[in-house]
């Protein structure tokens, strides 16, 4: 891949904006984290912005969001060229759009605006898996500051969606090592499994209610919630599932499964210490 990307690098300027829209997605579909090839990528992609198609502009939005690559600049660029394009977007754009400025945190009303008003116009045609990534654009909406008008029929057909998928969940021996760990530490005995939120929308791996009313959200993280090839960068739906959490007054700690069973391999007292070090029950 290094060798790909050398090369790759050499001839950025010659790509047209289908080609970069295309190196960006493939990058991101790959887990693939080069934040020097993507920063040269950048730079090129900026004065072709204006020929970005609607397809260009969501995968090269989709792919930041799924890299977790900052240019808050570009972003807003990006987002920027995007708005004036979304009455020719696709159901499947609008809502790869909607979700990607969830999990960049781009905040801007023009733009959100006129997604809201294309989206419920395109509302039966959206598949679930889209449905589900507008919901999560609904409730990063709610964590504004200004509220944004969301239509209730479509906000319905959302959540809806999103509930089917909320409840099933399964739940591994890692995850049961944890909760029996934590159990042990002081005042922490009535921490729960798969615990859901008030309003049944998420699921928590391990849940803790602390002493004055602080509430603790353990994420026992697999390889799965990683890039991967940035084992210690957490992908897309982690960073969005727990800024959400966090949105709703939990505070996340996360314990990736590789860490935990070097900890386990060191016996009780390690991993006391370790999940101490994390500030579980402190």
């Amino acid at each position: 891949m290094g060798a790909l990307l050398q090369a790759a690098a050499l001839q950025l300027r010659n790509f047209t904006p289908q080609g970069l829209a295309n190196m960006t997605w493939a990058l991101a579909t790959l887990g693939h984290v080069n934040a020097v090839f993507m920063g040269v990528l950048v730079q090129v992609a900026r004065p072709q912005l204006r020929n970005f198609t609607p397809q260009n502009l969501t995968n090269t939005l989709w792919a930041l969001a799924t890299l977790g690559h900052v240019d808050a600049v570009f972003v807003h660029e990006l987002v920027q060229a995007a708005t004036p394009q979304l009455c020719n977007f696709t159901p499947h754009h609008l809502a790869n759009m909607a979700w990607a400025l969830a999990t960049l945190d781009e905040q801007n009303a023009a733009c959100v605006g006129a997604l809201i008003e294309h989206a419920a116009a395109s509302t039966v045609d959206f598949t679930m898996p889209e449905l589900r990534q507008l919901f999560q654009f609904v409730l990063w909406l709610k964590t504004w500051l200004v509220a944004m008008p969301v239509l209730p029929w479509l906000l319905a057909a959302c959540k809806q969606t999103w509930l089917q998928k909320a409840g099933s969940t399964t739940v591994s021996h890692t995850q049961l090592q944890v909760l029996d760990a934590i159990r042990q530490l002081p005042g922490c005995s009535g921490a729960s499994s798969e615990h859901l939120t008030d309003n049944g929308l998420f699921s928590i791996n391990i849940a803790v209610q602390l002493p004055g009313r602080k509430k603790l959200a353990v994420e026992v993280d697999g390889p799965t919630h990683f890039l991967s090839t940035a084992p210690t960068m957490r992908n897309d739906a982690t960073r969005l599932h727990n800024r959400l959490l966090e949105a709703r007054g939990w505070r996340v700690v996360s314990v990736p499964v590789i860490d935990w069973r070097v900890q386990v391999a060191k016996g009780g007292l390690a991993l006391r210490e370790y999940l101490n070090g994390l500030g579980v029950c402190g």
